[in-house]
């Protein structure tokens, strides 16, 4: 008997057991991710057994208005049963009834699973990768940019802000109120969302938890002096956080933000083609140019 279940605190060795067995030799989630899915979407992360034996799981994530599927995986000698398929629709439904796109990560070359994606209604968009940083303790912190405040430095000009962000990010998240997401972050993590600014208006933005909750996330507004702006959002950051290691998933078609993550030292770790549930494709962004940052574990 095939049985879902949310996971529990008692389950999270499983779920890495089956992450590694399913993903070697990709990099293991520390069991701090594991947890943090758990308890934020404890009803989106969930444990498929076989006559009480689990044999799979699969966790949903959310940023805003859109979601993801973060990991779905099966043990190896269950696998071709149908398990990842029925994983894969419950957590979709779950999320579909939360947010506006949902989105999955896949590797371009699995065209076993890229067939399962496809079979529960997920297409393709644009390709991306992820790329990392390490860092020794030592190293120096870069200087936070003049340019750059946090969200809690904005004090009632937030709104207007926001507000700025959400017209110009319109054109890149089509259907999204990217300015709703930003004040429900801001409100959590007032000091974790930097706003680059030209003049009096604001030119980007990056947003980020923690290594638990996912990767960095932002936009840029198209136009003269966007580098520059990665560049001062990308010191914020570095001069912000403590983390150890650093990660960046964005699109492979932004060049421009890959030659300068490469020109920081950042390696590239994996490449994957997003992909989203069809009814929401035109919801997701298509401007590689603008969109460069996607919070998920991959």
């Amino acid at each position: 008997m095939i049985r879902l279940r949310p996971i529990g605190e008692s389950d999270f060795q499983t779920v890495l057991d089956i992450f590694v067995e399913a993903f070697s030799p990709s990099p293991v989630p520390p069991i701090e991710y594991i947890a943090n899915l758990c308890h934020t979407e404890p009803e989106g992360c969930l444990l498929a057994e076989r006559d009480g034996v689990p044999v799979g799981y699969a966790a949903a994530h959310r940023s805003g208005s859109i979601g993801y599927i973060g990991t779905v995986a099966v043990r190896n000698a269950h696998r071709g049963h149908g398990y990842g398929k029925l994983l894969t629709e419950a957590v979709r439904d779950y999320l579909q009834t939360r947010c506006r796109v949902v989105g999955l990560a896949v590797d371009p070359k699995s065209s076993r699973n890229l067939n399962l994606y496809q079979s529960c209604g997920f297409v393709p968009t644009l390709p991306g990768c992820q790329a990392y940083k390490k860092r020794n303790a030592d190293d120096p912190k870069s200087a936070v940019p003049s340019s750059v405040t946090t969200a809690r430095q904005l004090g009632g000009k937030i709104e207007a802000a926001f507000a700025a962000i959400g017209e110009w990010s319109s054109e890149v998240f089509p259907g999204l109120d990217l300015s709703r997401d930003l004040q429900l972050f801001a409100t959590r993590y007032p000091d974790r969302l930097w706003i680059d600014w030209d003049g009096d208006q604001p030119r980007g933005f990056l947003a980020y938890e923690d290594r638990f909750r996912g990767d960095p996330w932002g936009a840029i507004r198209p136009g003269p002096g966007d580098d520059d702006s990665l560049r001062a959002l990308i010191d914020a950051l570095e001069g912000s956080v403590d983390e150890e290691v650093l990660f960046f998933h964005h699109h492979t078609a932004f060049h421009r933000l890959s030659g300068i993550l490469a020109g920081r030292g950042y390696r590239v770790a994996s490449h994957n083609t997003c992909m989203v549930v069809a009814e929401s494709a035109e919801r997701w962004p298509t401007r590689s140019d603008a969109l460069f940052l996607r919070p998920w574990w991959t």
